[in-house]
């Protein structure tokens, strides 16, 4: 079977409906993006990708580095097992690989912002010179 990509009027269905999406961050999403930012990361916040209806908590488009503050909602949870990240957060991350995303989860119960930064250095993550 072929492929046929979805054609312009499509995506600018898409895009409009995007606009109208609604979001609601966390407040330790807000915060995490401000440390970030603070530490020389610069970053949109709440980045919708063009052309579908994904959104990135905080995105650098022009490297495609992403990181994903993932709180309680993302896992499934029973006593005396780890949280288990939910079959919708995977399926979001393995589609932004797939868009040649490289996206670092954030998990609530270990937010650790020094390795953070080092994983996006990696990634090639883009710095202000002069935080």
């Amino acid at each position: 079977p072929s492929f046929e990509p979805p054609s312009p009027a499509f995506l600018r269905a898409i895009e409009e409906a995007a606009s109208h999406r609604r979001v609601s961050p966390s407040c330790s999403q807000a915060d995490l993006s401000a440390q970030l930012n603070d530490m020389g990361w610069s970053h949109d916040f709440e980045y919708f990708i063009p052309g579908s209806l994904i959104s990135l908590d905080l995105a650098q488009p022009s490297t495609k580095t992403a990181v994903e503050y993932h709180g309680p909602y993302h896992y499934f949870k029973s006593p005396g097992n780890p949280p288990l990240m939910n079959g919708t957060s995977h399926w979001k991350l393995r589609l932004l690989e797939d868009r040649g995303w490289t996206v670092l989860v954030v998990p609530y119960f270990a937010v650790d912002v020094p390795r953070i930064l080092d994983d996006l250095r990696e990634a090639g993550a883009r710095f202000d010179p002069s935080p």
